[in-house]
This record gives C-alpha cells, structure tokens and sequence, in this order.
C-alpha cells in the first residue's frame, strides 16, 4: 500500500470557496484594502505582496490568476486583519 505523503497544513478548502471569502473580506476592508494590508503586513508592502494582491483580485475574473494556497494565505490574513480592527 502506497501512502501518499502531504504536505503539512495543506486546507481542503477550494478556490471558488476562497474566492468567495476574499470578495467578502475585500468589501468589509473597503476600497483602499490594498493600502490597509500593506499597512498590516510587511509582506504585502513588497513588490511580491502587491502581486499576490493584485491576482487574487484578477482572480475574481478568471480563478486561473492565482494559485490555490497563494489565495488562502492572502484571505487568512485579511479575515485576521478584519478580527483585529
């Protein structure tokens, strides 16, 4: 028997789920949300955050901008953001 190995936090969670969850937590952060992310996050103040940001919202369109695990961590921590404020 062959066992396929995982890895680690790997979510079940899928990508249309996730985009419905980034859609709400972008309206509930509202219109600057880019700017508030950067502000939270070194990580989305970079040249790469600022990518991720913008394909998780092309994403919205065409769900092929942006990968699966790319989108949680981004939706992780805008609803982190949201329970903070």
């Amino acid at each position: 028997m062959d066992i396929v190995k995982q890895p680690f936090a790997q979510s079940v969670v899928d990508k249309t789920t996730l985009l419905g969850r980034f859609r709400d937590a972008r309206g509930r952060l509202g219109g600057r949300w880019k700017k508030t992310m950067a502000g939270a996050y070194p990580f989305y103040d970079s040249r790469d955050g600022e990518l991720v940001m913008s394909a998780a919202a092309d994403a919205l369109r065409d769900e092929r901008y942006i990968s699966r695990e790319r989108l949680e961590a981004l939706v992780i921590a805008m609803e982190t953001l949201i329970e903070k404020q």
